[in-house]
Parts: C-alpha cells; sequence; structure tokens
C-alpha cells in the first residue's frame, strides 16, 4: 500500500529500535557516532540514494561536534571516529576484496590508532586484535540477547528473566577471566611517552602513507614520520638541579622528587575505592609520563590513609624501597623504619632525614612523621608531613636554625595543630606549598594558618586551586607554576580559592 520494499520497510522498523539501544547505552560520543552513521545509511535505503563510505562518517562527525563542541577533548572521540576512519581506509575503495579482512582490520586497528593510544594512555596493549576477535563475537552473540531479554521478559516473567541474565552474566564471567589473563601475560603492553601534539598529525600522515595500496610508491617514507612516536627524549634536571612536583591527589599528599637519574615518591595519596587509588591511577601515569621507568625510593611518612592509601596501587607498577614511621607496614617486604640521621646523596642533591628519632615515642601518629629535608644548589625543601606542635618544637630543639628551608610543604594540610609561630620563624620559608582538597570536610588549609604563612612574606600555593604543582630548584633559583596557570583554556574550570592563596599571574 505504501509502495516500500521489503528493505525500507526493514529500515523503518530498525531505526527505532537502535534509538532505543543507543539510549540505553547512554548516548555516549561512540554511540552518537554509530546511531548518526546508521541513520544516514537508513536514509539512502529510504530516499534510494547512493551514499559513499566518508558521507556517513563526515556526517556523523559535524554532528556530534555540533552537539557537544567538547567532545574533541576526550579520548573516547579520537578512538571512536579513528577506529572507523582506519576501517574504511582499510577496506574501501581497493580493486578487490582484501584477503581475511577480519584480521586486516584489527591489524590496521592495532597500527592506526596506536598514536592517539599513546597520547592519551601512555601504553599500547599488543594483545587488543586477539581480544577483540575474542570479545566481539562473545558479546554480541553470548551477552547482549541474553542480557536484553532477560531485562525486557523478566517485567512479565521473573523467573525467566532471572535465568537468562543470570545465562549472561556467567557467559560475562568467562570472559572476563579470558581478557584478564591475557592482560597479564608478559609484553603485552608497550609504555612510553607521550608524544609532543604536533608530532600526531606527522605520525598518523606516515601511517597512512606506511598503510597505503601497493601501488603508491615510497611508502617506505612513510616510516621516517613514525620517530616523534617511539623516541620522545624525557626531560631531566642537571646534576645539582632539583625537579619537585606537588601532585593534585585530593585531600591528601604526594610529591614526587627527582634529580638526574633517581627519582623519590614523599607519600602516596589516598586509597579512594577498589577501582581508584593515586599510587596507580595518579603517581605511577605521571611517573610514566616523565619516562621514569626505575623508581627508587618511597617516604611513606605515617599510617594516615591520605597518605599511605596509594602505596600498594603504586608497588604494583613501581618496585622500591619504603622507608616509614607506621608499624602497620613493616611485615611488608623491603620495608624499612624512617630515622633521624639517614642520609643519601643522588646526583649532587644531598638529602637527610631529620625525624622520627628512635627513641621517641610521641602520642600522636602525626608526631612520629617521617621529616625530609632536601638540600639542592638553588634552595633548601623541606618535607614535614603531618607532624604537629609537639613535633615541631622537639625539631626546633634539636635543629634550630638548620631547618631553614626556603621551601616547605605545609604541614598538616595547613592545619590549626601545626604551622606553629616558633617553627616557621626557624624554617623562614618563602614558599609553602598545600596539598588538600578543593572544599574538604576539614576546612584544610585553616584561614588563620594561610594568614600566618602571608605574615612571613610567605608565597602560598594550593592544589586545590592551583592543581599539581611543578616546582624546579637549580642555579637560577626558584620556579614554581601550577598546573592550572600552564593549562589555560576557556573550557577548563578554574575553582576559585576559598583561603588559601592562588599563583600569582
Amino acid at each position: 500500500h505504501w509502495r516500500l520494499g521489503s528493505d525500507q520497510a526493514g529500515v523503518l522498523l530498525a531505526l527505532p529500535g537502535a534509538v532505543g539501544y543507543a539510549a540505553l547505552a547512554g548516548f555516549s560520543v561512540p554511540t552518537q557516532r554509530a546511531l548518526i552513521m546508521l541513520g544516514v545509511g537508513f536514509g539512502a535505503v529510504l530516499w534510494r540514494r547512493r551514499s559513499g563510505p566518508w558521507q556517513p562518517l563526515g556526517l556523523a562527525l559535524l554532528t556530534v561536534c555540533l552537539i557537544d563542541p567538547l567532545a574533541p577533548l576526550t579520548p573516547g572521540f579520537w578512538l571512536s571516529f579513528g577506529a572507523v576512519g582506519w576501517i574504511l581506509f582499510a577496506l574501501s575503495g581497493r580493486l578487490r576484496r582484501p584477503r581475511w579482512p577480519l584480521l586486516r582490520v584489527q591489524g590496521y586497528l592495532l597500527v592506526g590508532l596506536a598514536p592517539f593510544l599513546v597520547f592519551f594512555f601512555k601504553q599500547v596493549g599488543w594483545a587488543a586484535p586477539l581480544a577483540n576477535l575474542i570479545a566481539v563475537p562473545i558479546m554480541t552473540f553470548g551477552v547482549v540477547p541474553w542480557v536484553l531479554s532477560g531485562g525486557i521478559g523478566g517485567m512479565w516473567l521473573p523467573d525467566v528473566g532471572s535465568i537468562l541474565l543470570a545465562l549472561g552474566a556467567r557467559v560475562l564471567d568467562w570472559l572476563w577471566w579470558g581478557l584478564s589473563w591475557l592482560a597479564e601475560l608478559p609484553g603485552v603492553v608497550w609504555s612510553t611517552v607521550a608524544p609532543p601534539l604536533w608530532s600526531l598529525p606527522l605520525v598518523l600522515l606516515g601511517l597512512g602513507w606506511l598503510l597505503a595500496p601497493r601501488g603508491l610508491p615510497g611508502r617506505w617514507l612513510g616510516g621516517v614520520f613514525l620517530v616523534p612516536l617511539v623516541w620522545v627524549p624525557s626531560p631531566r634536571p642537571d646534576t645539582g638541579e632539583l625537579w619537585l612536583t606537588v601532585l593534585e591527589v585530593g585531600q591528601g599528599l604526594s610529591v614526587v622528587v627527582e634529580t638526574t637519574d633517581h627519582a623519590l615518591v614523599f607519600d602516596t595519596g589516598p586509597h579512594f575505592s577498589e577501582r581508584f587509588d593515586a599510587g596507580a591511577d595518579i603517581i605511577a601515569p605521571f611517573l610514566q609520563q616523565r619516562g621514569r621507568r626505575h623508581l627508587d625510593k618511597i617516604i611513606v611518612s605515617h599510617g594516615d590513609s591520605d597518605h599511605s592509601g596509594g602505596l600498594a596501587g603504586l608497588l604494583r607498577h613501581y618496585s622500591a624501597r619504603v622507608l616509614t614511621s607506621a608499624e602497620a607496614l613493616f611485615s611488608l617486604p623491603d620495608v624499612a623504619p624512617c630515622r633521624s640521621g639517614q642520609k643519601w646523596l643522588w646526583n649532587g642533591v644531598r638529602f637527610t632525614m631529620l625525624w622520627p628519632e628512635s627513641s621517641v615515642s610521641a602520642e600522636s601518629e602525626n608526631d612520629r612523621s617521617c621529616v625530609l629535608k632536601i638540600e639542592a644548589g638553588g634552595g633548601n625543601v623541606l618535607l614535614p608531613g603531618d607532624i604537629e606542635k609537639a613535633g615541631e618544637t622537639a625539631l626546633v630543639n634539636r635543629y634550630g636554625s638548620a631547618l631553614k628551608s626556603p621551601l616547605m610543604i605545609a604541614p598538616h594540610h595547613g592545619s590549626t595543630t601545626s604551622s606553629s609561630w616558633l617553627f616557621l620563624r626557624k624554617v623562614q620559608p618563602d614558599y609553602v606549598f598545600i596539598s588538600s582538597g578543593y572544599r574538604n570536610r576539614f576546612d584544610f588549609p585553616r584561614p588563620e594558618i594561610v594568614d600566618r604563612y602571608r605574615k612571613i612574606h610567605a608565597q602560598v600555593f594550593n592544589t586545590a586551586t592551583d592543581g599539581a604543582l611543578q616546582v624546579r630548584v637549580g642555579a637560577n633559583g626558584v620556579v614554581v607554576r601550577g598546573w592550572r596557570q600552564i593549562h589555560r583554556s576557556l573550557w577548563a574550570w578554574k575553582p576559585v580559592p576559598a583561603s588559601a592563596g592562588s599563583v600569582p599571574p
């Protein structure tokens, strides 16, 4: 009656199902891309128009950017559109149908998406093609149908729905076990330093040249453009210089200290959940980004979770000797207590442990915090952990004016229990770095403590408002920059400092 072909009738029935399935998937950027491309294909069938392979992708790209102009800032945008682009490049416009198309597609995806994976995640998984060949059919035929059928059927037949959902869950458990085993095989992940942004167009051009059809002359020249992807020099401080980064870990503390050939982590931040902790998800990626494949030492100042929570996660990625005052950690392998008098020298930079003394039995664990002093050519740095007024008094009585350090991490995140006048007069800091969570429940740093820092004419920086703090100590003096000062953009949210000072313009 409507003079529709069977394919047109099928399109009319399939389109609502596709929209509903996209809604179940949450309309993420990859889902939007797939739905728009599907809509273009459906429209070509309904109106009997010829559609080239690149037209749906181009229209999807334009539409997604119109709907969400910030979508290009997400890794999913580049991975989704990049994957489809490489598939079209691999299979379309060929005179002959390629052999082994599934394997060819996975190979093109591995090679073509490698620049994006390195740029966003600093690693490439060599097992990805095999994982896709296993997971895609199992998810398509062994999980999704049962989950959808169980979800819909469970509204009328709860028992049947439960059986179908349990079947899908069992298949998914088996698949997850297999993929986890595959991911843990040695050598399946290649980690490197992220290349500079300007190199990505060159690398993509080189890959396109290498993977072009055989008739294109000089394809080997495309390999020249891949050099920035595999050879990325990592900047390092010179001998006698010190690079210090106060990472933004929320309400907690983690400081990465770098010399020319060595790296140290002072405190490992909090453990947020079973799926996220500062050690594995903040500190380790930062070290990888810095090109540090080896970590020499970890110092956990004391046992509070906001200072020690990320230790286990960090040790999964980097093996290093641990110094700590937390007795609960002494049973772990390669863990030793920190004691005053411990010293070592790295590339002309001297490290000295000032506290605790072996004979001290402090009432609070905070006052047993490991206190580290670092002496570089451009100035000293004091890392006092969460030491409180009693511990500060003991340090002053023992070291006196030897505590003087132009740079200091704020004791106990700027709490009123620390930063006594006696202690500050001896340290005389020119720069104070506060590590705190934005609008944390303790209201750290306390306004009266920040005012106390400013009364001694110290510049105050806070990770809650400035982001991670990059400090360079060398022969030319001290340079301090906050992440939000370096990465200024219109779309970046800039929190208003509640109590602590922000990076000066």
